[in-house]
């Protein structure tokens, strides 16, 4: 009997190695036919297979089993006989490439044993558009696959009570119903927390997903009474200060427990900040009806003493709004509207700014160099639920924060930096659970810009989709980027000296109780690589994980703990005629790049980076039906300079990517963001410009070895036409795998100098 031939069990006892029984703890997205990558452990080449099978998919079966939720029934722990072997590409022991047979329940069989069953293409819900919703509401609902066509497409949601009330409210897709549902509550619904659930009609009755939780309320609008300021003495000829007709008004409204402040058609002059109180709204009567602006003949002075000036023209602190007016910014105003809450330790709350136009930006030249001067819209702290939808920003600045929004809309503006390439338009550091939607951004230093370094907050779980970004360019300064997530943090980076199914205790740590709570560990390198878990608590040496591993990690396990832009959806936006790219630049993980359009622009970078402060990695991020035509290409960085700091053992800085059904065409070599003469470079070779390229960078280990810095990510079903390479890998990259890419009218179709990448099925040119 030869070992070829032999059943699995038979293959261990004759080649004597005590393997572990496999785990998986990861899966690539992949639809039936698709290649996938499967993170685990236990897997020995040539004795591993993996098994997809399809539960039966009845929807009356389905409905009865939301009728138990939370509680679910799991797939069945043994292998189904119904079970379909996958084409197994290439593996190693921790990382196997496969393609999808067409399943939604996966199996790792080796001699060892069988894996507990993993569930594949199971709607994994994210977030939701609103935490509070009231009777007949309808809002949106956030994640991955919530839509499917392996059965009939269809999506299934339920509500389920605290008391365990079932209850199925009406379900329309979205723009991309892969990603986005709409929900309507029925009008009857009794207030109440619920947990919400989905279903996308595949993987019968073990197909339910993981719950988000909603609290349904009772209506309370705010009082609606009007206050004209005309009424007050306002004159709006644009030469009176109406000053104190303004905050007669909303005053009046404050007394009144909130109301609307109407300022009618005209130019009001304005000496002072207006700050809004409660429940108030400062309506006018249209953009360019209703102007409120500054003179230097009556000065200004800021409401809070510490700011001065910086004040802001209108101050909004929480449960305000202002709608329909055009501010116009001048000497010596620098904010227009500031949003700023006090205490400044507790956020702001249920603000809007609704069909404003913001003009006149100016500028001051101060030691070498221009400086903006009034900021349209700034945001100093954090705020629940802010709202900046239908506005005009034609000014030098936009849309700023140094502070945070959760559960915030940015939605349907238009930004123009004036003087053009002047400044960035729309820029906040800390976006959770927002939604970033049809804004249009021209001639701007930056397009869509998060910069998030250190411990300035959290990116997490937004929307960022259908944004367009024309004519951005570098100037003379650092950098520019057409829609830019760039920074996160490490706050450690280390070995585990051992772990339990809950926890990871680090070595030669002595960590402060609970400094890395609510901050990701990633798994970067030995057992368990690819995982990710919130930190609920640590000790001096112990994190304690709020789910579960699905492998536990032990002491050959290297970690990142930090920040990350995690899980966010841009879909379907668009730049164009940039010298500029999309860059992930700094820690990025899981996000998805789909549907996007870069049209004589630099594409779309992933850069990633190890020094002696951080590992800033970039893990499962998805790029899919994206096109970069006539310039751009796709580019994988990992520079490693790491100074005392040593690399960490095993450790990879670009892994399990995916770029999936997408299109670079007419590559070609144009300036980087960074504002310089790359021509006068010792290696610059416009020949050697490829299409896709993966670059690994740094110093090596004492050892000499080459890490495996750029690793198992995926490339399947692109086409890559005309230019000089088709793919350039250099040393340092590690079993890559390229998969039916179609290679046309190009110089030569690939360059591989690393380690173990795999070139499969291909179409078109052959590498």
């Amino acid at each position: 009997m030869s070992i070829r031939s032999a059943p699995l069990w038979a293959v261990a006892m004759l080649s004597g190695v005590a393997a572990a029984q496999p785990a998986v703890c990861r899966v690539t997205r992949a639809d039936p036919g698709e290649a996938m990558l499967v993170f685990g452990t236990g897997f020995v080449a040539g004795q591993t297979e993996v098994l997809v099978w399809q539960p039966p998919n009845d929807e009356a079966e389905i409905l009865a089993a939301a009728r138990n939720l939370p509680t679910a029934p799991s797939p069945p722990r043994d292998v189904p006989a119904e079970a379909k072997p996958c084409a197994i590409l290439q593996m190693d022991e921790q990382v196997i490439a496969a393609v999808n047979a067409g399943g939604q329940v996966l199996y790792v069989r080796t001699a060892a044993g069988v894996s507990p069953p993993f569930r594949l293409h199971v709607a994994e819900l994210s977030w939701c558009e609103r935490d509070q919703v009231e009777p007949g509401a309808e809002f949106r609902i956030f994640g991955k696959q919530l839509y499917s066509n392996v059965y009939q497409p269809k999506t299934y949601v339920v509500l389920v009570s605290a008391g365990g009330q079932v209850v199925r409210p009406q379900v329309a897709g979205d723009r991309h119903p892969g990603y986005i549902l709409k929900v309507r509550l029925p009008d009857d619904l009794a207030p109440g927390a619920y947990r919400l659930f989905a279903h996308n009609n595949s993987g019968g009755v073990y197909g339910w997903s993981n719950p988000l939780d909603i609290e349904v309320v009772a209506p309370t609008p705010w009082p609606s009474r009007v206050f004209s300021v005309a009424d007050l003495g306002a004159k709006g000829d644009g030469l009176t200060d109406d000053t104190a007709a303004l905050q007669a008004a909303l005053k009046q409204a404050a007394d009144n427990g909130g109301g609307v402040v109407f300022v009618p058609p005209g130019t009001y002059i304005v000496s002072q900040s207006l700050v809004l109180p409660q429940r108030v709204w400062l309506k006018g009567a249209a953009q360019g009806a209703t102007t409120l602006t500054v003179s230097p003949e009556h000065g200004f002075r800021g409401a809070n003493p510490r700011a001065g000036e910086r004040s802001g023209l209108l101050v909004l602190d929480t449960r305000c709004g202002v709608s329909d007016l055009t501010i116009i910014g001048r000497r010596p105003l620098y904010q227009m509207v500031w949003i700023r809450h006090e205490p400044y330790t507790e956020p702001g709350e249920d603000i809007f700014i609704r069909r404003c136009a913001f003009r006149n930006g100016w500028a001051f030249w101060e030691e070498g160099q221009w400086h903006s001067g009034e900021l349209p819209v700034s945001i100093d702290g954090t705020v629940e639920r802010l709202e900046v939808s239908d506005c005009s920003f034609i000014s030098q600045g936009g849309l700023s924060g140094w502070g945070g929004v959760h559960k915030g809309r940015f939605t349907g503006n238009y930004f123009r930096a004036d003087p053009p390439w002047s400044a960035d338009m729309l820029s906040i550091r800390h976006l959770r659970e927002c939604v970033v939607e049809n804004n249009v951004i021209e001639f701007a230093h930056r397009g869509l810009c998060f910069q998030n370094w250190r411990n300035w907050g959290l990116f997490r779980r937004n929307l960022i989709a259908g944004n367009v970004v024309r004519e951005v360019a570098a100037r003379r300064d650092n950098a520019s980027e057409t829609l830019l997530l760039e920074g996160g943090s490490s706050a450690w980076r280390g070995q585990a000296a051992s772990a339990t199914e809950t926890t990871l205790v680090g070595r030669d740590v002595s960590w402060e109780p609970d400094e890395l709570a609510g901050k990701i560990a990633l798994i970067v390198g030995g057992k368990g690589l690819g995982q990710y878990r919130t930190v609920a608590a640590n000790t001096e040496d112990t994190l304690t994980l709020a789910e579960p591993w699905l492998v536990i990690p032990d002491d050959s396990t290297s970690v990142v703990v930090g920040e990350f832009f995690l899980e966010n959806l841009l879909l379907d936006n668009s730049d164009l005629d940039s010298d500029a790219a999309v860059q992930y630049w700094g820690a990025c993980l899981a996000n998805v790049l789909e549907g996007h359009i870069s049209r004589n622009a630099q594409g779309i970078w992933l850069w990633t980076l190890e020094d002696k402060d951080n590992f800033l990695t970039a893990y499962f991020n998805e790029i899919i039906n994206c096109r970069c035509l006539d310039r751009g290409a796709i580019w994988f960085t990992a520079d490693r300079t790491p100074g005392d700091a040593g690399l960490l053992p095993g450790a990879g800085l670009v892994v399990g990517n995916v770029v999936r059904i997408s299109q670079i065409s007419d590559f070609r070599e144009k300036p980087g963001n960074q504002y310089w003469p790359y021509w006068l470079n010792p290696d610059y070779a416009p020949a050697d410009y490829a299409a896709v390229a993966l670059r690994a960078s740094g110093p090596r280990p004492a050892d000499g070895a080459t890490p495996r810095s750029i690793s198992y990510n995926l490339f399947e079903g692109n086409q890559l036409l005309r230019g000089p390479v088709g793919v350039r890998l250099t040393k340092g990259t590690y079993a890559n795998v390229f998969r039916r890419n179609r290679v046309d009218l190009v110089g030569k179709p690939a360059a591989d100098e690393g380690e173990a990448n795999l070139f499969a099925e291909p179409l078109g040119q052959a590498p």
